[in-house]
């Protein structure tokens, strides 16, 4: 939205000064986006709904401010290595994200259903019921092959689909508000302490490798058409899972839950750029939205 509603600034800017301030909102907003995910369990962005799963318990732990560090150092590691493998790698991953079909997509969807599934809890067929629910509303909207309705019923409202941040905020923020109004006169509030602003060694020593893994998983699916950020996060935070000495910390609160993803999602906004500089096709809407200040 910020990239959208700054784009007629960028009328009297030069090419260059243009795509610098359009880098800077972009990786910015999914910035600010996990900073809400891990103080107020409430996603500002998709890419930032992982980084809630083990963010706010660690907020609510006392150790936000760890969780927070660990974020911001993600970022900047997750940006770091995408601009590098950017400046490296354009021509050639812009080559191979071109020559993706269907069937490449379907196995990346698969992939990424059985991502969720286990992301889900230890219950499977709870895993499989929220991603049936999950596949139904996505399936809301107007059909990008044929333009027929889907599960619209009529409404126009709903030809554009439901918006994945919506979801996410109606399933994190308004569970939260009600928990808090519900216990709001029932028990004495005390003050969560905000923890250290900095990582000690035991921390580093745990986000040190997912600082580096996620960057490798953000930024190839960041070039692939529709890729977006949602599928590398997930999958960044199963890895992270699955090869964690401390896998009985996760859902109360694991940091390498909060690295890993956060450092997948910066990378993969650069990954978005390699496709909109080299082919000039847009993978996301905010690159759509760039590309269209370039032109004008």
């Amino acid at each position: 939205m910020a990239v959208a509603l700054l784009l007629p600034v960028t009328y009297g800017l030069d090419p260059t000064g243009a795509f610098i301030m359009f880098a800077g909102i972009y990786y910015g907003a999914m910035f600010g986006g996990s900073t809400t995910s891990i103080l107020l369990n409430t996603p500002g962005e998709s890419a930032a709904v992982v980084a809630a799963i083990e963010g706010n318990p660690m907020a609510k732990g006392g150790r936000g401010a760890q969780a927070l560090a660990a974020a911001a150092i993600g970022h900047f590691a997750g940006g770091m290595i995408g601009t590098i493998l950017l400046v490296v790698l354009a021509p050639t991953v812009a080559s191979l994200a071109i020559g993706i079909g269907a069937p490449d997509y379907f196995a990346i969807m698969v992939l990424a259903f059985i991502a969720v599934t286990s992301v889900l809890g230890a219950s499977r067929i709870r895993g499989i019921a929220s991603l049936l629910i999950g596949l139904t509303i996505g399936l809301v909207g107007l059909d990008q092959m044929t333009g027929q309705q889907r599960l619209t019923f009529g409404s126009l409202h709903l030809a554009d689909g439901v918006d994945v941040v919506i979801v996410a905020v109606g399933l994190f923020a308004i569970g939260e508000a009600l928990w808090v109004a519900a216990h709001l006169r029932r028990t004495t509030g005390k003050p969560t302490p905000v923890g250290r602003p900095w990582l000690g060694r035991a921390d580093l020593k745990r986000t040190w490798k997912p600082w580096l893994r996620g960057p490798v998983i953000g930024f190839p699916f960041g070039a692939i058409p529709a890729g977006g950020a949602e599928i590398p996060t997930f999958l960044s935070y199963v890895t992270e899972k699955r090869l964690s000495k401390h896998r009985d910390q996760f859902g109360k609160g694991a940091i390498e839950g909060v690295a890993g993803p956060e450092a997948a999602a910066s990378a993969s906004a650069a990954g978005t750029l390699v496709s909109m500089l080299t082919l000039g096709l847009p993978t996301t809407a905010v690159a759509a939205v760039m590309l269209a200040a370039f032109q004008q």
